[in-house]
């Protein structure tokens, strides 16, 4: 076992790609491949689904992962910092499908222009998969609400965000107030097919209202999500945060800020992870986009009045 077969392990797990990862070491798949096969052969174990794709860590491939990472990437430090290069480690962000993609694209754009050798690659998935990803070391952060479970993993607050009414521009939703969320049940859902905090909320408010709804399409993403509404196919409930500018040409939103509580957004690390150097450089531009961003005023916006009593 050698540090040339432990970089190569680490950038392939990075990049969940062996040829990714010859690309980004500068050395042909072959050599990845070879390198990769000797830790399995030393430790007896494999490291990676293969079949899948794109690939994935096995149990022992995440345990040699929270003990190599840390290794490789002093190692790099040590050696840039003889040389005065900027780091060429990627920062590696997971994100939720459909999640802030206008927010996360001022980001990168303002970390680039500050920091501009530095390379990032941005993972997507359910929330649960960002979490995964966290957890197994595939991603150096993951920007998602509030997660539901913090078991080894750290949660960073930035900021606060609104769940929303989402429907076709020509909803009758959009031109009166919206009086109780019970009202909600009578016109069909669009709905991701996991369980999320907002659907839990959703369902429970029904049902203590007693009234029954219908689910008439299940998606696994949020910009899924988002097509079916605006195909007129139902109407969906998600976080204010998880619609850019341009979705709101397309569509009307409708606040319930007085019937759901909003949701923390933040980042997600392993809680024995501290994001410094770029990572934090990162995060802090991340932060203060979101502060300067202003809220989505669409021009069709119905007003949630509470029922009096």
């Amino acid at each position: 076992m050698d540090i040339r077969e432990l970089e190569s392990f680490c950038t392939a797990a990075h990049l969940r790609s062996f040829s990714r990862a010859a690309k980004a070491l500068k050395v042909g798949q072959s050599t990845v491949t070879k390198h990769i096969q000797k830790l399995e052969t030393e430790l007896g174990k494999e490291l990676f689904h293969r079949e899948e794709r794109p690939v994935q860590l096995t149990a022992a491939g995440i345990s040699l992962m929270r003990i190599a990472a840390p290794l490789i990437d002093g190692l790099r430090r040590f050696a840039e910092a003889g040389t005065g290069q900027a780091p060429a480690r990627p920062i590696t962000v997971g994100c939720a499908h459909g999640f802030m993609n206008d927010m996360l694209l001022k980001t990168v754009r303002a970390f680039r222009d500050r920091v501009p050798h530095c390379p990032i690659h941005i993972r997507v998935g359910t929330k649960p998969e960002v979490l995964d990803m966290v957890l197994n070391g595939t991603v150096d952060m993951g920007i998602t609400p509030n997660p539901d479970r913090l078991s080894g993993l750290a949660f960073q607050p930035i900021a606060a965000s609104e769940r929303v009414v989402i429907t076709p521009l020509d909803h009758p939703l959009l031109t009166r107030p919206l009086h109780s969320i019970a009202e909600l049940a009578v016109y069909p859902l669009v709905m991701l097919g996991y369980q999320t905090q907002t659907r839990t909320l959703l369902e429970r408010a029904f049902h203590q209202h007693g009234v029954a709804h219908e689910v008439a399409v299940e998606v696994d993403s949020m910009e899924m999500v988002k097509r079916y509404v605006e195909l007129g196919l139902g109407i969906a409930i998600g976080h204010r945060a998880a619609l850019d500018p341009e979705d709101i040409k397309h569509m009307g939103i409708v606040p319930l800020s007085p019937f759901l509580p909003s949701e923390l957004v933040g980042i997600v690390t392993k809680k024995e992870v501290q994001l410094t150097g770029n990572a934090g450089e990162f995060v802090s531009i991340l932060a203060a986009t979101l502060k300067r961003s202003e809220a989505i005023k669409p021009s069709r916006l119905a007003k949630p009045r509470q029922m009096a009593g």
